[in-house]
């Protein structure tokens, strides 16, 4: 459960967003909107690693939105919850919660600011309490639109986040990005970003590394109600350790040029290369962790932690009957800046190959949404489906994974 140092912060900042939200009810235009969604998902490798173990995972998430609208300016204050509960491995079991707020205040037909804040906690069962977290996220943006098919943004953000129990690795991180967009009497959209961000870790540390989790357990597949395919016991005595725990900050830069194209009506494809450049330092890494299941598991796979290639490319296809078809693929090479052998902890580790990582995943996205009814606004239902193929020279994050889920989400 929540602790009640978390609830507390987490009740401040909703009362907040209401109370301030609140003041302007009486000279303004309100719209509140609650959504609910449903989701089941079959992993087949639920770790993200060579064991390759499945399981099956129900996501319950709420969300509930209040818009303001107040002359000519905008403000929205939400609420996100959501809970993840997985069948086989019961331990894993997490939920997250945030709450927000946003401006959109217009100085101009030429200029907006788009301005926010949002608190977020996260809580996790003792056997993985290490990934708890509460994190404080503020942000601007403002959107220029002197050329009007070429309309730029600058953003800055800065974001604390804090880790309960792995007080080694909470940091603060500071981002600015430039963004150019081009609009083309053709259909074509091209978008070109560059940002640079830089982490620095709060707590100073004289060591090197340290053991955080020492395993030598017996996995079980298929025990309890999962209904995964049974697998052979297997023994695993990897440990969790963390590594470069002297390192106090480092810096990337990170290079993205988008460009979209309509091909016929309702059909349009896109296309992205990124660029991460390798950070100026080496960072603080988790050597033996599992994957939590989570959007931002910065502990699994650190964007800090490597330089890389990355494609990205969707094609969409309106279909009748208010459906959408994206059937999706995207590359990643990646080239990180740590030895494979690093938790040997020899003195040959330092004479070892870096990690290096070459990741395909393809995937389809299939959605129906149904009109408006007198209960609800909207109903959605999709299901997806993707295949990943992570090739390392690191045995324990070679492997291959399928993932499919289905799902519904209603907006009242």
């Amino acid at each position: 459960m929540v602790e009640v140092r978390d609830l507390n912060k987490l009740t401040a900042m909703v009362l907040i967003l209401v109370l301030g939200c609140g003041l302007y009810s009486g000279t303004s235009s309100a719209q509140t909107q609650l959504t609910f969604t449903q989701t089941t998902i079959y992993d087949q490798n639920i770790f993200r690693n060579n064991l390759e173990l499945p399981d099956w995972v129900n996501q319950t998430m709420i969300h509930l939105d209040r818009q303001f609208n107040i002359r000519s300016s905008t403000i929205r204050a939400g609420y996100t919850g959501d809970i993840n509960f997985f069948q086989t491995y019961e331990d894993r079991l997490f939920h997250t919660h945030r709450a927000g707020i946003e401006s959109f205040i217009p100085f101009s037909s030429k200029f907006l600011l788009n301005a926010g804040g949002e608190f977020g906690i996260r809580k996790n069962k003792s056997d993985y309490d290490y990934y708890d977290y509460h994190q404080w996220l503020l942000y601007s943006r403002f959107r220029v639109r002197q050329w009007q098919t070429t309309p730029l943004q600058f953003e800055f953000q800065t974001r604390t986040k804090d880790f309960k129990n792995l007080r080694e690795f909470s940091y603060r991180e500071m981002l600015g990005s430039m963004q150019i967009k081009r609009f083309f009497p053709t259909k074509t959209t091209f978008i070109g970003q560059i940002t640079f961000s830089s982490k620095k870790y709060l707590n100073e540390q004289r060591i090197e590394e340290f053991v955080i989790i020492e395993k030598d357990t017996l996995v079980i597949p298929g025990h309890g109600r999962g209904r995964g395919p049974k697998h052979p016991i297997t023994r695993t005595d990897t440990s969790v350790i963390a590594h470069n725990m002297n390192i106090p900050e480092t810096r990337q830069w990170l290079l993205s040029l988008r460009i979209a194209q309509s091909i016929f009506s309702g059909t349009g494809i896109s296309l992205q290369y990124s660029r991460r450049f390798k950070p100026t330092q080496n960072t603080r890494y988790l050597q033996g962790q599992e994957y939590t299941y989570s959007k931002d598991d910065e502990l699994y796979d650190d964007p800090y932690s490597y330089g890389s290639h990355e494609i990205q490319s969707v094609l969409t296809q309106l279909l009748p009957w208010k459906s959408q078809l994206k059937i999706f693929a995207e590359f990643y090479d990646k080239n990180y800046t740590y030895s494979i052998d690093s938790s040997t902890g020899d003195d040959e580790s330092i004479n070892s190959p870096k990690r290096f990582d070459r990741q395909t995943i393809v995937g389809l996205y299939l959605s129906k949404k149904f009109g408006a009814r007198r209960l609800f606004e909207n109903v959605e239902l999709y299901f997806s489906a993707f295949y990943l193929e992570n090739r390392s020279n690191d045995p324990y994050f070679d492997f291959s994974n399928y993932s499919m889920n289905g799902g519904i989400e209603i907006t009242f």
